[in-house]
């Protein structure tokens, strides 16, 4: 995930010195996990872009393909029970995946396509950075809710997405899964 969490960005926020992320270890392992945390809310793959092959079965009639890694930018190739599907028969939804122009009724697709960030989101990378830095100060709480000391008690999340990362990460969720 690789920028999803710019080093400057979590230094600044966690006022930390050493240079180079690597020389905190909990923070790197921390840091390369928000990215797979955030993929699993959203129910969708956060990625550079890149090419991506998935293929699947659908037993029931549907007009659209559900693809992991989005946005989608373009399809290379894509075939329904092994034969090639042309352009005019689909369309590309960058949100969710493919939208076929006429449903269909049980069959095999694999598909090759561009999908994921060109550049990552400013707002993304911003609450990775909250997420990946919340996680660091409490690493020796995880899982805790309550935390008591002789000068009072502190009621922390367990280990969890973050509500106000949550918030905003809502607006990353798969389309499909939101309004279909």
């Amino acid at each position: 995930m690789a920028d999803l969490i710019p080093w400057e960005n979590l230094k600044v926020l966690l006022s930390l010195d050493k240079s180079e992320l690597a020389d905190y270890p909990q923070l790197q392992y921390i840091a390369n996990q928000v990215g797979d945390t955030f993929s699993e809310y959203a129910g969708r793959t956060f990625s550079e872009e890149d090419t991506f092959s998935e293929s699947g079965y659908t037993a029931r009639a549907t007009r659209y393909i559900d693809l992991k890694v989005t946005p989608v930018s373009s399809i290379t190739s894509f075939t329904i029970d092994g034969v090639a599907v042309g352009d005019d028969q689909y369309q590309i939804i960058p949100d969710s995946g493919i939208r076929l122009y006429n449903p269909i009724s049980e069959f095999e697709w694999a598909v090759s396509y561009v999908g994921g960030f060109e550049e990552w989101p400013t707002d993304l990378q911003h609450i990775a950075c909250i997420q990946a830095a919340y996680e660091y100060r409490n690493i020796d709480n995880l899982g805790s809710t309550t935390l008591s000391t002789e000068g009072g008690t502190i009621v922390t999340p367990g280990y969890t997405i973050l509500p106000e990362v949550k918030r905003r990460l809502d607006h990353y969720k798969h389309v499909r899964r939101k309004i279909w």
